[in-house]
């Protein structure tokens, strides 16, 4: 999956301060909740994003990992790089099918309800 490259310099050392470039960790989760090798549960992940929007000003009622894929997903659908591509959108997402990257964009251009009202 692409990512920004000041996102990609950040995660490179993180991966090489945590040793993940060994063998035996290649099976270990990226992140960990403390002071264990386990994975973050989806709870623990929120808690973790709150932090930063209320810094932000947000309004953390909204904040979840999902809401935050569907915007992203939304923002780069009309974007000139994908430009309503189906499947460079499922490859942006990591997404093997298209079923998941619909459900990512729920077709926000109101396209459908279009369709709908004007049969």
């Amino acid at each position: 999956m692409p990512i920004h490259e000041d996102a990609s310099i950040a995660l490179y050392a993180w991966i090489l301060e945590a040793g993940f470039t060994t063998p035996e960790m290649s099976d270990q989760p990226l992140f960990c909740r403390q002071r264990t090798n386990k994975r973050l549960t989806g709870a623990q992940a929120w808690v973790i994003l709150k932090a930063p929007a209320r810094l932000a000003g947000l309004d953390v009622a909204g904040i979840a990992g999902h809401s935050m894929q569907k915007t992203f997903a939304s923002q780069m659908w009309r974007s000139s790089h994908i430009g309503g591509d189906m499947a460079k959108m499922a490859r942006l997402l990591g997404h093997r099918n298209f079923s998941n990257t619909l459900r990512c964009l729920e077709f926000l251009d109101g396209s459908l309800e279009k369709a709908i009202l004007s049969a």
